[in-house]
């Protein structure tokens, strides 16, 4: 049995990870092409559930970046500079996350 080293590992690691990632986003179709009576009920059926999810995203997105304002006003006081960088990168995450749809739909329309 042959041993098989670190680097052809980590090579088989990653190329394993970009199948997966190829495979998420060519199932993922946010829009609907359907075609014949019903494809209007079921494309608007998508287009709610769409509009819930992002819904969602946002909110989560301003509570983290709440959350993050609330931390970083605490470490201001114990002027601990690892809790200051840990409370900016929350904030950074929660701004982004907020904006991820309206940055989604702008990429997505080029």
């Amino acid at each position: 049995m042959k041993k098989i080293s670190s680097k052809r590992k980590i090579t088989r690691k990653v190329a394993a990870l970009i199948c997966a990632v190829q495979v998420g986003v060519l199932t993922y179709t946010p829009y609907i092409q359907a075609s014949g009576a019903g494809a209007g009920i079921v494309s608007s059926g998508f287009n709610n559930l769409i509009e819930v999810v992002k819904a969602i995203v946002t909110s989560i997105g301003i509570l983290l970046t709440l959350w993050g304002i609330g931390e970083f006003g605490i470490s201001m006081s114990s002027q601990d500079g690892a809790s200051q960088a840990h409370a900016m990168k929350r904030i950074g995450g929660g701004i982004l996350a907020a904006l991820a749809p309206q940055i989604l739909l702008t990429l997505v329309q080029g």
